[in-house]
């Protein structure tokens, strides 16, 4: 497999040596990185554990082992090293992403996961990060496509239905987030960040008393859910309900 155009632009554009990143692409002032999702870290336990790893030296394990490490600048530069190396290496794709994301630049780890999916084509879960990666970059409509392929591949994945339907919600296509979320609800019922989520949809909306229905049913369901207990507590303030 040959490394895409863009991706050996990006290569080209990292001072290995330094230790420092020369892209072209201004990086985005994001604050602090948070910490590595669970989605993240499965996502790498998964890339240490595949197949693909395999016969392609320790330079790839190297780079997972950085950004495990949250050594986000080293992961980097090793993966940029192992796709040089083994431009057929799927965690070593996944591996830049990661790093490159958590960097703040965000253009460049959509390139990555886009690599990473090709070599992957049916794994929903790196579609539901470039999903993620996509909307921190504010190219939500892209978002909304890699989150409905990561839902037409895991369809009981509850987490892609809420990312989609919280994409959904910023655009203001209310209708459709409800729509995805009721389904959902319909098959797992007892999913309380699916109620939570609602909640927040139609709070947007416009319509607070009708999502106080579904931020008390969050945390009848999870009790110490506390995003949902602070959605529901700002939402009675905001109504002027300040003894319920």
């Amino acid at each position: 497999m040959r490394t895409s155009f863009t991706v050996r632009r990006i290569l080209m554009s990292f001072d290995l040596d330094a230790l420092s990143i020369a892209l072209n692409a201004p990086k985005l002032d994001l604050g602090p990185a948070p910490k590595l999702s669970a989605e993240q870290k499965q996502v790498l336990a998964d890339a240490k554990a595949t197949r693909a790893n395999r016969g392609k030296g320790d330079i790839v394990n190297r780079a997972l082992a950085a950004v495990d490490a949250e050594n986000n600048l080293e992961g980097a530069r090793l993966a940029m090293e192992a796709v040089k190396q083994f431009p057929d290496s799927m965690p070593a794709y996944l591996a830049g992403a990661v790093a490159l994301d958590r960097l703040g630049y965000l253009a460049e780890a959509l390139n990555f996961f886009g690599e990473a999916l090709k070599l992957s084509p049916e794994n929903p879960t790196i579609c539901g990060l470039l999903g993620g990666t996509a909307e921190r970059a504010k190219q939500l409509e892209l978002s909304v496509k890699f989150y409905r392929k990561a839902i037409q591949l895991a369809p009981d994945d509850a987490g892609h239905v809420c990312n989609l339907a919280g994409v959904l919600r910023t655009l203001g296509h209310f209708a459709e987030a409800i729509e995805v979320l009721r389904n959902q609800i319909y098959v797992a019922p007892e999913n309380y960040a699916l109620w939570n989520t609602l909640g927040t949809v139609l709070q947007e909306q416009g319509e607070p008393e009708q999502s106080l229905t579904f931020f008390h049913e969050a945390v009848r369901l999870k009790p110490d859910f506390a995003r949902a207990y602070h959605n529901l507590g700002s939402t009675l303030t905001d109504l002027g309900r300040y003894k319920d």
